[in-house]
């Protein structure tokens, strides 16, 4: 059985572009529509696409969420609610978004029982890669993947990124104390 990944766009982007394509090769995939010209309104939007799937069969739940860009500042609004408390990657995620909302770096979020992965470029022109660094420095816990990507990281379908990060972000989190318990 495939597993179920939920996907939020970015802003020009779309469900069916070419991560939802290729994701949805590999994994069920959840990804809903969305406009994407105010980021509240988007959060508003997406959540009541998204909690169905929460209250759902657990079969149908997403087991990890990517967002996009700016999907990735509508993916930290559901992680800082508590909305999403699961695994979680971004995609040069627009944190800087957060502002729209009255939030600052300060308020940068990652779940704190499951893994939180970051991919972004280091050359990316339009969401700085010092916006993931910010984010890691506030959630140490983070495994941000920083490479020569373009901001649109078509390069992490083919150069298996991606599929490592969901991986790693699916992957069992033990700590210290389940550890020595085991």
């Amino acid at each position: 059985m495939k597993s179920v990944v939920g996907l939020l766009h970015g802003r020009e982007g779309n469900p069916e572009g070419s991560k939802g394509r290729w994701l949805s090769e590999r994994y069920t995939l959840l990804a809903p529509w969305y406009r994407t010209e105010v980021l509240a309104d988007s959060v508003a939007q997406t959540r009541i696409w998204f909690e169905p799937w929460l209250n759902g069969p657990v079969q149908n739940r997403p087991q990890v969420m990517i967002g996009s860009s700016y999907g990735g500042a509508v993916l930290h609004e559901f992680v800082r609610l508590g909305i999403w408390t699961g695994p979680t990657v971004y995609l040069a995620p627009a944190f800087m978004l957060q502002r729209e909302l009255g939030h600052s770096v300060n308020d940068y979020v990652a779940s704190p029982t499951h893994p939180t992965v970051i991919i972004h470029g280091t050359p990316d022109d339009i969401v700085p890669v010092e916006h993931s660094l910010a984010f890691l420095r506030t959630n140490p816990q983070t495994l941000l993947i920083a490479g020569p990507w373009s901001h649109r990281l078509g390069e992490i379908l083919v150069d298996g990124t991606l599929e490592y990060a969901i991986t790693q972000a699916l992957a069992p989190v033990f700590t210290i104390q389940q550890a020595e318990n085991a």
